[in-house]
């Protein structure tokens, strides 16, 4: 079973975006004259975005190692349990050889 992560959105596109608006807010800003701890205050933003960005990659990543790592143990899993049903079967067989060799000793010992 692969990890299904359509329902995970991608989240660069919207800190693109919310950027882009803090970028216009900040082009606003100079053209108003705001004050230059209002311009400090929305490069902190973007500069926290960027670390969001950041931090949301390395969320991904893991997440994918993860998602990875249950891929392979569960093929995994399957295969010992493939090894089970098998060797299961043969403990079968041979419980059903040491009967059938029980029964041939009980007939010796009677004859």
């Amino acid at each position: 079973m692969r990890c299904d992560c359509t329902g995970v959105p991608h989240t660069c596109p919207k800190i693109d975006e919310i950027i882009s608006l803090v970028d216009e807010l900040h082009s606003c800003a100079c053209d108003f004259e705001y004050s230059e701890d209002a311009r400090k205050f929305l490069d902190q933003i973007n500069a926290g975005l960027e670390e969001v960005r950041a931090a949301n990659l390395h969320l991904r990543e893991f997440g994918n190692e993860k998602a990875k790592e249950v891929y392979e143990l569960e093929n995994e899993l399957e295969g010992k349990q493939r090894e089970i049903n098998s060797l299961t079967h043969e403990i079968g067989v041979l419980n059903s050889t040491i009967g059938d060799l029980e029964d041939e000793l009980v007939n010796i010992k009677y004859e």
